[in-house]
């Protein structure tokens, strides 16, 4: 499985569970698109940061993470990151919106 196929499933599992979990859920319902987008892309934003970090000091072997800290390991996350962030979307839009009480 590739990188960007697993950030892929990352943004859909995050859409899926910034809407369904008790309490959290509806809370993330109630705000705004633009907000609920925000706070998706910066969610990812920040796992791909941290990731990056952890490659950066050494753990991505030992997190059997196939990313170096360098110019092409940073390619890499970029890509998968932009594929985190349709698969999030598309999610949303597919599984979540349709079932909104809300559907605006």
């Amino acid at each position: 499985m590739t990188a960007s196929i697993l950030a892929g499933f990352s943004g859909v599992f995050l859409a899926l569970l910034l809407s369904y979990v008790p309490k959290f859920g509806p809370w993330f319902n109630a705000q705004n698109s633009a907000t609920k987008v925000m706070i998706n892309g910066l969610l990812l934003v920040a796992v791909a940061g941290g990731v990056y970090g952890a490659a950066c000091a050494g753990l991505a072997a030992q997190l059997n993470l196939a990313l170096t800290c360098d110019a092409p390991g940073l390619v890499t996350l970029l890509g998968a990151l932009f594929s985190a962030l349709l698969g999030n979307q598309a999610a949303y839009v597919a599984f979540v919106k349709p079932f909104a009480r809300n559907n605006p």
